[in-house]
């Protein structure tokens, strides 16, 4: 599952790569030829990473391998960045302003819970 840190990190990295891609959109698929719906450009990030196996476009309908990052990224975004692309009609730009307006500005700092931080 990703930490909240992690999943700050690539929910900036979607707002950057629904800005900046040049791939046309399309709706009810994660993938139709070049095009992407929103998600689909979250899961091309994450395959470069290496987060997700590059073998999903073998079936662009279904969720790949690691939805549980994926649905983790999303987690809490209302409305929901596929809903917002394929029943809202709503572009990458405004999707990405969506995602930028509900990301955390400072998560809570990660910290190890140890006996000496535990009163006694």
């Amino acid at each position: 599952m990703v930490s909240e840190h992690g999943r700050i990190y690539w929910l900036n990295r979607w707002v950057t790569a629904l800005r900046t891609t040049e791939r046309p959109q399309c709706r009810y698929a994660l993938a139709q030829g070049e095009a992407r719906c929103a998600v689909g450009i979250l899961v091309e990030e994450m395959v470069a990473d290496g987060v997700i196996a590059g073998t999903w476009l073998s079936d662009p309908l279904l969720p790949p391998g690691h939805s549980r990052e994926l649905y983790g990224v999303q987690k809490g975004i209302r409305p929901t960045p596929a809903y917002c692309n394929d029943d809202l009609g709503m572009s990458f730009p405004e999707i990405a302003d969506l995602i930028a307006s509900q990301i955390p500005a400072h998560p809570a700092p990660a910290i190890e819970v140890t006996r000496e931080l535990v009163p006694a």
